[in-house]
């Protein structure tokens, strides 16, 4: 009796054992330069100076650049405003000028939207170059596409974006934006700019409800008006 019941609780716990861990979502920054391994920042992992969950912090130096980051994710419900991805950039160079380019990854699943075409937007908005510079960001909605890049330059520059509408995403999905960073000179050139990803439902357009109830109203005044014509042309011929 008591070898069947330790038979049975050690089932039991290789059982339990066996049982996958719920899946979280992942959010992720990558730093990558050609020739250069790569950084690597998870969310709450090595690296993040963050804390909170669904934020990653991050300052520290890649070939050439310093970098400085606070990037945010709003999964996995994706709020009112839609599913989102954001970067907060601020890139100076460290001694000469760069041989190549900077590109900054941020990647984040897990989110979930209602049934219906999605809306992809890639934005960089408020960004300034110190003197010059190239900035381009791409986004990728995964299932479904990637948008055309939106690209800054020299100065203070207006917002740039580009979207596109997407038929084929299923929830859940995930966000991710490639943003490249180039033509900054030596000695403490920069880029600062914020880059954003968004995905929200495509609405069709419908009739404003006070403009259906005016038209349904019209229609039965229409036909009084129709009737009140004809007696008044009855009564026309009469005379």
């Amino acid at each position: 009796m008591i070898r069947k019941f330790l038979l049975t609780a050690g089932l039991a716990v290789t059982a339990a054992l066996a049982v996958p861990a719920a899946s979280q979502a992942a959010f992720m920054v990558t730093f990558s330069v050609s020739g250069q391994p790569s950084i690597v920042i998870v969310d709450n992992g090595a690296g993040d100076t963050n804390p909170t969950a669904n934020r990653i912090g991050f300052s520290g130096t890649i070939d050439g650049f310093n970098v400085d980051i606070d990037a945010t994710s709003n999964s996995p419900t994706g709020g009112i405003g839609g599913a989102r991805i954001q970067q907060n950039l601020l890139v100076t160079t460290v001694g000469g000028a760069p041989a190549n380019p900077l590109v900054v990854d941020v990647f984040s699943d897990g989110f979930t939207l209602g049934a219906g075409p999605v809306r992809l937007t890639n934005a960089i908005s408020e960004s300034t170059f110190d003197p010059v510079g190239v900035a381009t960001a791409t986004s990728t909605i995964s299932p479904g596409g990637t948008t055309a890049p939106a690209t800054v330059s020299s100065g203070r520059v207006p917002d740039a974006q580009s979207s596109i509408l997407v038929t084929n995403t299923t929830s859940p999905f995930s966000l991710s934006n490639s943003t490249t960073i180039s033509g900054l000179q030596g000695n403490g050139s920069q880029f600062n700019g914020t880059v954003t990803t968004t995905a929200n439902l495509a609405v069709n357009a419908v009739p404003a409800p006070s403009a259906l109830l005016l038209g349904l109203l019209g229609v039965p005044a229409f036909g009084l008006l129709r009737r009140r014509l004809g007696v008044a042309s009855s009564e026309t011929a009469v005379a």
